[in-house]
């Protein structure tokens, strides 16, 4: 049976009409006080509204993620799931990718692998750059569905403002004194090698500067004609060669590695839209990893 016969059986379902109409009539609730829709053991029953969240008991498997991505698609609303850790974060994201049969309306934020009261691990990096790019695109108005884990949802972010002040747009054309630019990326975090090989590394030689930011895959290559941005390229470290051609850049530090006290910090609710759905999957779980935190 195909996804499509499976989708449209369960759009048919009468608790997945009930599901659609509520998410039609009720209003968004980021910080996590209204509304929700919860999955859990027993028989099923259809869904009961009770204010303005809706509880759906009994969707086991796959189930959740394609009322989900129903709900999604006929309300046109963006949405949060929540789940317990991340590796349930991340095969309900799989599904509802190969649902949807999009990657674009789906992201899924990690949690990071800084660990501050360890002054001897190294983080990974990759963590770092894929809540980067998540901020990046929920600071943009993303409108899709975001998917995270309890441990990466308790993690404080850096608020929108400093992530729009920290952040620098290059472009083909625009005049920037390469080392002005190296001195303000260096006063971010960044660290000055003969290679880059990791987000954070840049190098420059001669009219060559290359940078390895904090959000997308490849470094970026920017070449200079005196002070005049004359090409950008994003490349492979290993072998050097171009991967693509841009005509601008988006430079981002390690906003992650910032304010480790969590002064500086809030809630990733700050970045979700007011008329954004939030989904609790599998509630008594959700308690117990929440729990865990404190």
């Amino acid at each position: 049976m195909s996804l499509e016969l499976i989708r449209t059986s369960i759009a048919s379902a009468s608790f997945s009409r009930q599901l659609v109409d509520w998410t039609a009539r009720s209003e968004g609730a980021p910080d996590g006080s209204g509304t929700s829709a919860r999955d859990g053991s027993g028989t099923r029953t259809p869904p009961t509204v009770a204010g303005r969240s809706i509880s759906l008991r009994g969707a086991v498997g796959s189930l959740p993620a394609f009322l989900v991505a129903q709900a999604f698609v006929e309300s046109g609303r963006p949405m949060l799931c929540l789940l317990p850790d991340d590796d349930a974060a991340a095969f309900f994201g799989s599904d509802l990718q190969q649902i949807l049969g999009s990657d674009e309306q789906v992201i899924l934020m990690p949690v990071s692998d800084n660990r501050p009261f360890d002054p001897e691990h190294m983080p990974d990096p990759a963590p770092t750059i894929a809540r980067g790019d998540v901020l990046e695109r929920l600071k943009d108005g993303y409108d899709g569905i975001l998917v995270c884990s309890i441990p990466a949802f308790s993690e404080r972010v850096p608020p929108a403002h400093t992530l729009q002040l920290a952040t620098m747009d290059l472009e083909t054309g625009m005049e920037v004194d390469p080392e002005e630019l190296i001195e303000r990326l260096v006063g971010q975090g960044f660290a000055r090698t003969e290679f880059v090989e990791a987000p954070g590394d840049l190098a420059l030689r001669g009219g060559i500067l290359d940078i390895f930011p904090y959000t997308g895959t490849y470094p970026i290559r920017i070449e200079f004609f005196g002070d005049e941005i004359d090409s950008i390229r994003e490349f492979d470290i290993h072998t050097q060669r171009s991967v693509s051609r841009c005509t601008q850049a988006r430079l981002v530090p390690n906003l992650e590695g910032q304010a480790s006290d969590g002064s500086q910090r809030v809630p990733l609710t700050r970045y979700l839209q007011s008329e954004c759905l939030v989904v609790q999957l599998d509630g008594a779980a959700l308690i117990d990893a929440a729990n865990e935190l404190v």
